[in-house]
Protein backbone atom coordinates (compact mmCIF):
# COMPACT_ATOMS: atom_id res chain seq x y z
CA UNK A 1 0.00 0.00 0.00
CA UNK A 2 2.78 2.46 0.87
CA UNK A 3 4.44 1.55 -2.41
CA UNK A 4 1.31 2.69 -4.23
CA UNK A 5 1.25 5.98 -2.32
CA UNK A 6 4.78 6.70 -3.48
CA UNK A 7 3.99 5.99 -7.14
CA UNK A 8 2.87 8.48 -9.74
CA UNK A 9 -0.69 8.21 -11.07
CA UNK A 10 0.62 6.61 -14.24
CA UNK A 11 2.63 4.00 -12.32
CA UNK A 12 -0.39 3.13 -10.16
CA UNK A 13 -2.71 2.73 -13.14
CA UNK A 14 -0.16 0.50 -14.88
CA UNK A 15 0.10 -1.55 -11.68
CA UNK A 16 -3.67 -2.04 -11.58
CA UNK A 17 -3.91 -3.14 -15.22
CA UNK A 18 -0.89 -5.41 -14.73
CA UNK A 19 -2.67 -7.02 -11.78
CA UNK A 20 -5.71 -7.70 -13.97
CA UNK A 21 -3.56 -9.18 -16.75
CA UNK A 22 -1.56 -11.31 -14.31
CA UNK A 23 -4.82 -12.86 -13.08
CA UNK A 24 -5.69 -13.69 -16.71
CA UNK A 25 -2.23 -15.13 -17.33
CA UNK A 26 -2.50 -17.27 -14.18
CA UNK A 27 -5.97 -18.48 -15.22
CA UNK A 28 -7.52 -16.86 -12.16
CA UNK A 29 -10.52 -15.57 -14.08
CA UNK A 30 -12.65 -15.01 -11.00
CA UNK A 31 -10.17 -12.52 -9.51
CA UNK A 32 -9.88 -10.74 -12.87
CA UNK A 33 -13.68 -10.66 -13.22
CA UNK A 34 -14.04 -9.19 -9.73
CA UNK A 35 -11.91 -6.20 -10.77
CA UNK A 36 -14.37 -5.25 -13.49
CA UNK A 37 -16.96 -2.50 -13.20
CA UNK A 38 -20.43 -3.91 -12.43
CA UNK A 39 -22.16 -1.97 -15.25
CA UNK A 40 -19.48 -3.13 -17.66
CA UNK A 41 -20.04 -6.73 -16.62
CA UNK A 42 -23.80 -6.37 -17.10
CA UNK A 43 -23.27 -5.04 -20.63
CA UNK A 44 -20.63 -7.50 -21.80
CA UNK A 45 -20.10 -10.45 -19.45
CA UNK A 46 -23.17 -11.26 -17.40
CA UNK A 47 -21.51 -14.43 -16.10
CA UNK A 48 -17.98 -15.35 -15.19
CA UNK A 49 -18.21 -18.15 -17.76
CA UNK A 50 -18.81 -15.63 -20.55
CA UNK A 51 -15.83 -13.61 -19.34
CA UNK A 52 -13.60 -16.69 -19.10
CA UNK A 53 -14.46 -17.72 -22.67
CA UNK A 54 -13.69 -14.20 -23.90
CA UNK A 55 -10.37 -14.04 -22.05
CA UNK A 56 -9.24 -17.50 -23.19
CA UNK A 57 -9.96 -16.61 -26.82
CA UNK A 58 -8.41 -13.15 -26.78
CA UNK A 59 -5.39 -13.17 -24.53
CA UNK A 60 -2.22 -15.18 -25.10
CA UNK A 61 -0.94 -17.73 -22.58
CA UNK A 62 2.15 -15.66 -21.80
CA UNK A 63 1.56 -11.92 -21.98
CA UNK A 64 4.05 -9.17 -22.68
CA UNK A 65 2.62 -5.70 -22.10
CA UNK A 66 3.78 -2.65 -24.03
CA UNK A 67 2.29 0.52 -22.60
CA UNK A 68 1.47 3.16 -25.18
CA UNK A 69 -0.15 6.23 -23.66
CA UNK A 70 -2.28 7.27 -20.74
CA UNK A 71 -4.84 10.05 -20.53
CA UNK A 72 -6.90 11.31 -17.67
CA UNK A 73 -10.49 12.32 -18.28
CA UNK A 74 -11.99 13.58 -15.05
CA UNK A 75 -12.02 10.70 -12.57
CA UNK A 76 -11.07 8.14 -15.22
CA UNK A 77 -7.69 7.03 -16.47
CA UNK A 78 -7.51 5.70 -20.01
CA UNK A 79 -4.55 3.49 -20.75
CA UNK A 80 -3.68 2.19 -24.20
CA UNK A 81 -1.48 -0.85 -24.44
CA UNK A 82 -0.30 -3.59 -26.74
CA UNK A 83 -0.64 -7.14 -25.54
CA UNK A 84 2.01 -9.28 -27.17
CA UNK A 85 2.11 -13.07 -27.19
CA UNK A 86 5.52 -14.07 -25.83
CA UNK A 87 5.19 -17.38 -27.70
CA UNK A 88 4.28 -15.70 -30.99
CA UNK A 89 1.13 -17.78 -31.44
CA UNK A 90 -1.40 -14.93 -31.41
CA UNK A 91 -1.46 -11.53 -33.06
CA UNK A 92 -0.54 -8.49 -30.98
CA UNK A 93 -3.65 -6.85 -29.55
CA UNK A 94 -4.02 -3.12 -28.98
CA UNK A 95 -6.54 -2.55 -26.23
CA UNK A 96 -7.87 0.44 -24.30
CA UNK A 97 -8.41 0.10 -20.56
CA UNK A 98 -10.43 2.50 -18.42
CA UNK A 99 -9.51 2.58 -14.74
CA UNK A 100 -11.41 4.33 -11.99
CA UNK A 101 -9.34 4.65 -8.82
CA UNK A 102 -11.45 5.00 -5.67
CA UNK A 103 -8.44 4.87 -3.35
CA UNK A 104 -5.01 3.26 -3.30
CA UNK A 105 -5.42 -0.33 -4.46
CA UNK A 106 -9.20 0.18 -4.65
CA UNK A 107 -10.12 0.44 -8.31
CA UNK A 108 -12.43 -0.82 -11.01
CA UNK A 109 -11.57 -1.61 -14.60
CA UNK A 110 -13.38 -1.73 -17.87
CA UNK A 111 -11.89 -2.09 -21.32
CA UNK A 112 -12.51 -1.99 -25.03
CA UNK A 113 -14.13 -5.29 -25.91
CA UNK A 114 -12.53 -6.52 -29.12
Amino acid sequence: MNDLKNMTEKERIKTYVSKYLSYIENLDYEKAYNLLDDNFKQNYFKTIEEFETYAKNLYPDIIIVEYEEMQRQGKYFILYLNIVDALGEKETITQKFIVYELDYNDFIISFEVI
